[in-house]
């Protein structure tokens, strides 16, 4: 705090950026630093400001799990919608990484929970792709739509099935997943599970009534 406290008051550059973008509020974001967070935006820190991939602090705070960072920018008004180049949002970064806490704070806040990616992803199709299975549980108790439906028409049973998340394609099957839903090239929950060699999914869904 000091060292930062001196660079300041000699004109350092509280806007400097690292070769991907990355200013000094972002680093201490990421990094759960907060009174370094409150300095730097007591400074007039640039709350919005965006790395070469589009993570705002508020991105990267949510993504790494520092919950006492995300209310901080959030309390300080920073966008909760905001979305990086792939048009992730803090909550959907959180959800990846099942950071429960922040993503209870960014729903409690107002966050969209059916707010899409450029493909399509919503949080849960992020949750069910990593297999985060206490994370989708989360996100269906609070009214994600189960049947959510990325551009190419797959939705989060194809994503949990194509990685093999057997815990996951079970709760998204006892919540009422859609098994037989067909993708834009008609593919279906259970192609994914054999395409990717995951046998066990594979066998569940069959068990399940899946057919082909």
């Amino acid at each position: 705090m000091g060292v930062a406290q001196l660079l300041l008051a000699q004109g350092a550059n509280i806007e400097a950026k690292s070769i991907h973008g990355v200013t000094p509020l972002s680093y201490a974001s990421q990094n759960g630093k907060v009174d370094m967070a409150r300095l730097l935006l007591d400074r007039g820190a640039n709350i919005e400001a965006k790395s070469h991939d589009g993570s705002t602090p508020l991105s990267y705070a949510s993504l790494i799990g520092k919950v006492d960072i995300v209310r901080l920018l959030l309390d300080r008004g920073a966008n909760i919608e905001t979305k990086k180049k792939n048009g992730a949002t803090p909550l959907s970064e959180a959800a990846w990484e099942e950071r429960v806490d922040v993503v209870k704070l960014l729903l409690a806040r107002g966050a969209n929970i059916e707010a899409k990616s450029v493909v399509g992803s919503t949080p849960l199709s992020y949750a069910s792709q990593n297999g985060k299975v206490n994370m989708a549980r989360l996100l269906l108790d609070r009214g994600a739509n189960i049947e959510a439906k990325k551009v190419n028409g797959v939705t989060p049973l194809f994503e949990a099935a194509g990685g093999g998340y057997v815990d996951v394609v079970k709760l998204l099957l006892d919540r009422g997943a859609n098994i037989g839903a067909k993708s834009i090239n008609r593919s279906t929950p259970l192609s994914y599970a054999l395409h990717s060699g995951q046998v066990d999914v594979a066998q569940l869904l069959r068990n399940r009534g899946a057919r082909g």
